[in-house]
């Protein structure tokens, strides 16, 4: 929905989320980040404003644009937070390869999370980060592609979570099923749950 509404030149995109005509697409999205080809969605008129001033003077207009947020978890193989890790990050637009902006010598909060303001026009974030305190020059990189991730309850959106989460398996759908059935119920052993509407929950908010 970010996207759509830089699109469409909204600086808040909860408001073409939150109009009436979207009723049924937020039903069927509940998270509005996540949509597939073929949905459709509403675009409602933009209210204009007109503000009266007088010629001859400057005059100072604030545009406040809501703001957008990357939240990631940094974890290692058993799935621990890494906490309190050194981290850089890099925010990309598709049509530059130099950095929109680069953050250098952050660090994860006592749970592992990064949680950084995402710049206009940011399509890829890309994080180095140092896992080691015993190893402090070894360093590991991460791209994550924002506005590419789809729905949960799609099995391609299943697959993407359950890779990030260290539960791989392959993209074709037909060839490995079995395998794809099997972490599934991996996650639902390790993680207690139980039904495929509390696996579904937990890919979208993971509480590890």
């Amino acid at each position: 929905m970010m996207t759509i509404a830089r699109q469409y030149g909204f600086s808040d995109w909860r408001i073409i989320y939150d109009t009436p005509e979207n009723e049924s697409f937020r039903k069927l999205r509940t998270n509005p980040h996540c949509l597939l080809p073929g949905d459709k969605v509403h675009i409602p008129d933009k209210d204009k404003y007109r503000k009266t001033a007088q010629t001859n003077k400057k005059h100072k207009y604030v545009l406040k644009n809501r703001k957008n947020y990357l939240s990631v978890r940094l974890v290692d193989r058993k799935l621990n937070p890494l906490a309190d890790i050194p981290y850089n990050i890099s925010f990309f637009d598709d049509g530059n390869k130099d950095a929109i902006t680069t953050e250098e010598n952050q660090t994860t909060d006592s749970d592992g999370f990064i949680q950084k303001k995402i710049p206009a026009k940011t399509t890829k974030a890309v994080v180095s980060y140092f896992p080691y305190k015993n190893q402090p020059s070894l360093v590991r990189y991460l791209t994550l592609k924002l506005s590419e991730l789809d729905p949960v309850d799609e099995e391609s959106g299943k697959r993407e979570r359950m890779r990030q989460l260290g539960f791989p398996v392959e993209r074709t759908v037909a060839s490995d099923m079995n395998r794809y059935s099997g972490q599934i119920n991996n996650i639902s052993e390790r993680f207690s749950l139980a039904g495929s509407k509390d696996v579904e929950d937990f890919l979208e908010n993971p509480n590890l």
